[in-house]
């Protein structure tokens, strides 16, 4: 089947043009062609589905070479053949400069379908080549565009990031570890981390950690990175291997991040810990050394006045004021100790909670009035420690008293649950806010309503229940809104 062909035929003698059209089919074309004289009329005829121009040297009115140069001004790309009568090489030669494809005598005729192919297939060669070409702009451009925004985007984090190819030479470096170092990417892409003028010590270590990453492993670590002229400042750093798809190392990133400032708080914060460690436990032990001697000398004027009613009254309740004083410095001492993250320690015994709430609700009805409701129908006993117990017990109590409504009684409820034990107390009057809830059980923390009020205390008693129900494997809640009021629940496995 014949190819089909656009000709355009620049030629003023019908005969001529008739010739070159029966060469074409004779090639195996298929030619669709018009034939123009002048140079009006070829400027006109130009298009881009043009397969081919068939021109005569020389025109009454045109010449070949004045065609060329319309060809050209027009931005076209259409295989241009001379066909002339007679022609010398040298105008040949500065024809074919002028961007003739090839050239024919017309006495030569039998060339032209050869010279027709491989015009077409030079032109096809130039399109696939000039498409390659764009094509591999294009995808320049997007490179460039996706390392500029990789680069944006990873100057913008704070961390030192660092890529470095399995030659041990540095690939880039981000603004971060370019600033730190003082140097520029272009003045360290392919050295190697010896080259960089770190200190002796990193580059050891660096060097070190890069060996064990180029062998697939990871490697975390902190030290100095900074050169010996700069302060020395303390990071954090990850080397791992980056793997192509069959597991091959075949790069090593590196990330570091600043560590001075945190390192520097934590060392403040151990300070500052050991400083109120060493506080509480001088406190405590300077004011029990006196308040051991105030109530022993108690404890003998209340046996020498045994008689005296209203003298063994008073002497009752020194001790007893001294007890408590004893038992605030104990707290302090076990939310020092919860703090620090350990747990109370526990003397375990048999306890019966109805018995110990009983006891601690006459206790505390002296401060607060009958203001408390007892509810276990039956005794519950286990294996506790009856003194944080009673600690328990004592701070819900007395918190319940001083935040509930003062025109509602306190409740509490101990009852059995499989095999734990529950305390529930309750009390009416404003809620907990929500956003509360989560520190209400931290040391020397506070809700935001007792914050606001006139209430004293530190903000150690329910931070204190939390761990004495942790320390017995229990654990505590708390549900709070303004229609069902606030209600904390212990709970505590009847043998730990």
């Amino acid at each position: 089947m014949p190819d089909p062909l656009q000709v355009l035929i620049l030629e003023d003698s019908p005969i001529d043009a008739e010739l070159e059209l029966h060469e074409l089919r004779r090639a195996g074309f298929e030619p669709t062609w018009t034939r123009v004289q002048t140079e009006a009329e070829f400027i006109a005829q130009l298009r881009p589905d043009l397969d081919l121009i068939i021109a005569d040297y020389q025109l009454p009115q045109f010449t070949g070479v004045r065609a060329l140069a319309c060809l050209r001004k027009a931005q076209l790309s259409v295989p241009f053949i001379i066909v002339s009568g007679a022609i010398g090489e040298e105008l040949a030669v500065e024809l074919m400069r002028e961007g003739a494809t090839d050239y024919l005598l017309k006495d030569r005729l039998a060339r032209l379908g050869a010279a027709v192919r491989r015009a077409l297939d030079q032109r096809r060669d130039r399109q696939i080549r000039a498409e390659a070409e764009r094509e591999r702009e294009r995808l320049a451009e997007k490179v460039i565009y996706q390392a500029r925004t990789f680069d944006t985007l990873l100057s913008a984090v704070p961390d030192l990031l660092i890529l470095i190819n399995a030659d041990r030479r540095l690939s880039y470096a981000n603004r971060a570890a370019l600033d730190a170092w003082g140097v520029t990417l272009e003045g360290i892409v392919g050295k190697r981390i010896e080259e960089l003028e770190l200190c002796a010590d990193a580059t050891a270590r660096l060097s070190a950690a890069l060996d064990e990453a180029l062998l697939g492993r990871t490697v975390r670590n902190e030290g100095a990175f900074l050169p010996p002229s700069e302060a020395a400042l303390l990071y954090e750093y990850i080397v791992s291997p980056v793997t192509d798809g069959e597991g091959i190392v075949i790069a090593v990133a590196c990330a570091g991040r600043d560590m001075t400032e945190r390192a520097a708080a934590e060392a403040r914060i151990r300070g500052e810990r050991e400083m109120r460690e060493l506080f509480i436990s001088t406190l405590s032990h300077d004011m029990r050394t006196p308040m051991t001697a105030v109530k022993l000398s108690a404890e003998l004027l209340m046996r020498k006045n045994q008689g005296d009613e209203t003298s063994a009254k008073l002497h009752s309740r020194i001790i007893e004021n001294i007890d408590r004083v004893d038992d605030m410095i104990q707290t302090l001492l076990d939310a020092d100790l919860v703090r620090a993250g350990g747990r109370l320690s526990l003397n375990m015994q048999t306890c019966g909670l109805r018995r110990t709430a009983q006891i601690v609700i006459e206790e505390l009805s002296a401060l607060y009035g009958d203001r408390y409701r007892l509810f276990a129908p039956a005794e519950v006993e286990g294996l506790w420690d009856c003194r944080l117990v009673r600690r328990i017990l004592e701070n819900l109590l007395s918190n319940a008293v001083k935040h509930g409504d003062p025109a509602a009684p306190v409740s509490l409820n101990i009852q059995t649950e499989g095999c734990d034990a529950i305390l529930s107390v309750h009390n009416q009057g404003a809620p907990i806010p929500s956003e509360d809830h989560a520190i209400l059980f931290e040391p020397f923390r506070r809700a935001s309503s007792e914050r606001n009020s006139n209430l004293a205390g530190w903000g150690l008693g329910l931070s204190m229940v939390r761990a004495g129900a942790e320390a017995h494997g229990g654990s505590v809640s708390v549900s709070s809104s303004r229609a069902e009021g606030t209600t904390f629940s212990v709970r505590l496995p009847t043998s730990v």
